[in-house]
């Protein structure tokens, strides 16, 4: 059965000399991606391998520091690119440690992990890493993948004696949480933050968000949300939700049987590009009708005129609508 996502560490054998932390965790190590291994590579003299010799430590490390923005910091901005704090969450090249890696990606978003490499040079290392890969994760088998690497890798430092290390030491902190902490932890890891470190101004924004706000929308708040702009954004989102009980439901009966685009079809643009053809088939719109806004509003009975003024003046934020459903109502 073809692995769509694996992390594997085949340990050396045991020497005569002392280990220590970081020569216990040498390892033959491979990444697959949807199949493909791309840990592979080859150098300028024509040596071809299909793994790399690495410590483990370096990359159980890094997914540890990073394991709540692993599993739950999307991209907030297609547009502007990602930056460097982002990379260093999210590109495994932050745990190389002057060991060669592959340019591997993880990357949430929607309900699955887009994990993908790209071939890359690393030219003072002499080694190619030519093959590309992209799969879908579900969250809950990418995070079983990762879980099973960095376990196997905290064994093996204390099959070595080495029970006592910053690894195992962070590592505990993951294994620890309760069922009653993962939420708090996701919302955090969602802002890329770590949530086994104090942030005073987001814990009390989210604090006080929580009292207007479901969990579904305390998370979708913190997914678009980023630690510079979540207090103003919580405060928006506060508001907006209290105006939402004030208006018009809107019956979507009408859509019965529209059926909206999987979140892993791309970019956030695709996705809504997506949806907006498959609304227009269900509602038999043209893809040339310019008045297929009004065409939507008209069948959905919506009069666009209406609104529900939120005083907001001053406050800036990148939240600027909402939309609450119930089953086969929406506001």
């Amino acid at each position: 059965m073809v692995n769509a996502f694996a992390i594997q560490a085949q340990w050396a054998s045991a020497s005569s000399g002392t280990w220590g932390e970081y020569d216990a965790t040498l390892c033959n190590f491979r990444i697959e991606i949807g199949g493909e291994n791309v840990t592979a590579y080859a150098t300028d003299a024509g040596l071809h391998e299909d793994h790399l010799e690495i410590p483990a430590y370096y990359v159980a490390e890094w997914i540890t520091e990073n394991w709540w923005p692993l599993l739950w910091e999307p991209r907030k901005s297609e547009e502007a690119g990602d930056d460097y704090e982002f990379l260093t969450r999210h590109s495994l090249l932050t745990a190389e440690h002057g060991f060669a890696l592959p340019s591997v990606q993880i990357v949430p978003g929607g309900e699955r992990l887009q994990v993908s490499a790209h071939p890359r040079r690393a030219q003072h290392a002499d080694a190619h890493f030519n093959r590309k890969s992209e799969a879908w994760i579900a969250r809950k088998d990418a995070e079983n993948a990762l879980r099973k690497f960095v376990e196997e890798t905290v064994l093996r430092l204390a099959d070595k004696g080495h029970a006592a290390t910053a690894l195992e030491e962070s590592w505990s902190l993951v294994r620890n949480t309760g069922p009653d902490e993962i939420e708090f932890c996701s919302l955090m890891g969602a802002l890329g933050l770590s949530p086994y470190e104090t942030h005073d101004n987001i814990e009390s924004a989210l604090d006080k968000a929580s009292s207007m706000l479901s969990s579904e929308q305390m998370l979708d708040l913190c997914l678009t949300s980023t630690p510079e702009n979540l207090v103003r954004s919580a405060y928006v989102a506060g508001h907006m939700n209290q105006a939402m009980q004030k208006v018009s439901q809107v019956d979507l009966a009408t859509l019965q049987g529209f059926v909206p685009p999987s979140d892993d079809v791309g970019p956030a643009w695709r996705v809504g590009y997506k949806a907006t053809q498959a609304l227009r088939e269900n509602l038999s719109i043209g893809e040339t009708d310019f008045n297929g806004a009004s065409a939507v509003f008209e069948r959905l009975g919506i009069d666009p005129t209406v609104r529900q003024v939120v005083d907001l003046a001053g406050v800036e934020s990148p939240i600027v609508g909402g939309i609450e459903k119930h089953e086969s109502a929406a506001a």
